[in-house]
């Protein structure tokens, strides 16, 4: 495994909060994101790992895509909320939506669930840790 961390950074893009609420969980609590060699960071800029949840919204559009630009490269980005974030949820269809996310940048994995659990926070976050891992042990 790498021998530094991995910055992980939250991008909120427009949802309902109820994923950032079990992010939180997952990276704030007894999951002990630390054993998976993961930390949170504020800036995207300093990131290898991007959570995104919601919709992308006209508001915060030119935003989200300031900050996945800034993430360090390779990066890794996770949407996380089967509603929101892959579908656009309760949003679809809306005049301010202009998500998914994966509509305007690659997505590397996605989480489903609605709203997502801390042990798949977890989970995708390992998995995403070993991608970057093998990508990083090629160069």
């Amino acid at each position: 495994m790498n021998k530094g961390k991995y910055k992980v950074s939250y991008i909120d893009a427009g949802g309902c909060n109820g994923c950032y609420i079990e992010i939180v969980a997952a990276l704030y609590s007894k999951y002990n994101p630390e054993e998976i060699n993961v930390e949170m960071v504020d800036s995207a800029g300093q990131a290898d790992i991007l959570i995104i949840t919601g919709p992308v919204n006209t508001r915060n559009k030119e935003d989200v895509l300031n900050d996945i630009k800034q993430a360090k490269e390779p990066k890794k980005i996770m949407v996380v909320g089967g509603g929101c974030g892959i579908s656009e949820g309760i949003f679809k269809g809306s005049y301010n939506t202009r998500g998914p996310i994966d509509k305007l940048e690659k997505v590397d994995l996605y989480l489903p669930e609605c709203p997502v659990k801390p042990q798949a926070v977890i989970e995708g976050l390992k998995t995403l840790v070993e991608e970057l891992d093998e990508e990083r042990n090629r160069k």
